[in-house]
């Protein structure tokens, strides 16, 4: 009697592949692969020729795959009994999760330290432009006290007050419009 072939379903990333035994060139492998919980759409694949790793089908993220094969010679019209179900899940699912924890979380790395330094510099803008506090340089500030400055300039400042003219608002306007 002949037996189911030994066989090994590998997920690699959303291929759905499997690796049959190698047995003799008269032998042909039927093999059975479905989503699990979905076993009335099973698909056939006749393998004729042996090769290591047959690829079965492409694989949709989250569910499971499962394959099961039988042995088939057709000399002698006599097929084995199927082997037990191997189910995989897409690899892919995971990976993506995988990758979209990493982005995140570089996200709030890049966050945490970019915000702190944006916070310090707003403070700086806000402080110079609002909050401004000017400091004189060494060589601006006068080394007398400011009485003495008045004192000096106080004849000048007559002069200039002598020669200040005050005119009403209509005489101004009307030396405006001539």
């Amino acid at each position: 009697s002949l037996t189911p072939p030994l066989m090994k379903v590998i997920a690699d990333g959303y291929r759905l592949l499997v690796e049959l035994e190698d047995m003799e060139p008269a032998f042909q492998f039927c093999v059975l692969y479905w989503k699990k919980g979905q076993e009335s759409r099973m698909q056939q694949k006749m393998v004729k020729e042996f090769t290591s790793t047959v690829h079965l089908d492409t694989m949709e993220a989250g569910p499971e795959y499962c394959v099961k094969a039988q042995t088939y010679v057709e000399t002698i019209s006599r097929s084995s009994s199927f082997s037990q179900a191997q189910c995989v899940r897409a690899q892919g699912s995971r990976s993506m999760w995988l990758i979209t924890v990493l982005v995140s979380f570089s996200g709030f790395a890049v966050a945490a330290l970019i915000l702190p330094f944006l916070a310090w510099k707003a403070s700086k803008i806000f402080q110079y432009s609002c909050c401004l506090i000017a400091v004189l340089p060494d060589t601006l500030k006068a080394p007398e006290p400011p009485t003495h400055l008045i004192l000096c300039g106080s004849e000048e400042a007559e002069q200039c007050d002598l020669m200040v003219h005050v005119m009403p608002s209509e005489e101004v306007l009307r030396l405006w419009i001539q």
